[in-house]
């Protein structure tokens, strides 16, 4: 599918018989994402085109078709999940609003604030892992704030990290700042489980309250360094916050899966 988008007054892409390609609003390294029109519907929606690869699995994909059914507030709907010999393509309600990576950029968050996002995403997190699916890439990029008001959390890309590919992490680029978002088991390769997306929601948190990820900055290799050092006590970052929060941020980030505090714990 070509990614070239028409002029206004001629009809764009036509995706599945059905999605006409408006704009294109976000690319990364294996995906780009569209704005579109379903003709069938006569509404507005994103189409996120994933390319295949030799390391695409049917395991993958139907993880992917997998998550398409969730149905949770917290959650971006996926309306249809479809394939074919070049792409997979996964389409899903148009949010418009703020990621969350403009939101800490921009400085505009309280703390009241960082809490009730990390909460929403537990509540999220907490349906799918309990349908058998993991993110596996919660990250601020990765959640997105709707234009109500007040304003609600929507966590995209459910099943998503096993479609863009599996062995990312040995990639430049954009990637890199994914890789900051995992957790050590997951940087080292090894397998995951719910666990993994815990210690993401804990570092998103961390993130929030502090302003900055502890693991940022560098290359591939050195961030996943400092990921198995592991982050400062948040309490020594924010010294001011309630004792009893910086601890559970702490014990949701352990590095050690095992110890890691369960997501219920960490929702209280």
């Amino acid at each position: 599918m070509s990614s070239a988008m028409t002029s206004e007054n001629k009809p764009g892409p036509l995706v599945l018989d059905r999605y006409e390609l408006l704009e294109r609003i976000g690319s990364g390294g294996f995906s780009t994402v569209y704005r579109a029109r379903d003709h069938r519907m006569g509404r507005e929606v994103a189409i996120k085109a994933v390319r295949r690869t030799d390391e695409l699995s049917d395991r993958a994909t139907l993880e992917a078709k997998a998550a398409a059914k969730l149905s949770h507030p917290h959650i971006l709907t996926v309306f249809e999940l479809a394939e074919d010999e070049d792409e997979v393509y996964l389409v899903s309600e148009l949010v418009r609003g703020e990621t969350l990576a403009e939101c800490i950029a921009g400085g505009a968050l309280s703390d009241r604030d960082c809490l009730n996002v990390a909460l929403q995403v537990l509540e999220a997190l907490e349906h799918a892992h309990g349908r058998g699916v993991i993110h596996r890439d919660i990250k601020p990029d990765n959640i997105m704030f709707t234009g109500d008001n007040p304003p609600r959390v929507k966590v995209m890309d459910f099943g998503i990290a096993q479609l863009e590919n599996t062995q990312r992490i040995t990639r430049q680029g954009d990637v890199v700042g994914t890789i900051a978002y995992m957790s050590p088991e997951q940087a080292d390769g090894r397998t995951v489980d719910s666990a993994t997306d815990i210690y993401s929601a804990a570092l998103v948190l961390y993130e929030c309250l502090s302003g900055s990820n502890p693991f940022q900055g560098g290359t591939a290799a050195e961030i996943i360094g400092k990921i198995q050092v592991g982050a400062l006590p948040l309490s020594r970052v924010r010294p001011d916050l309630p004792r009893e929060l910086s601890d559970l941020v702490d014990e949701a980030m352990d590095p050690d899966p095992g110890l890691r505090l369960g997501l219920k714990s960490f929702a209280v």
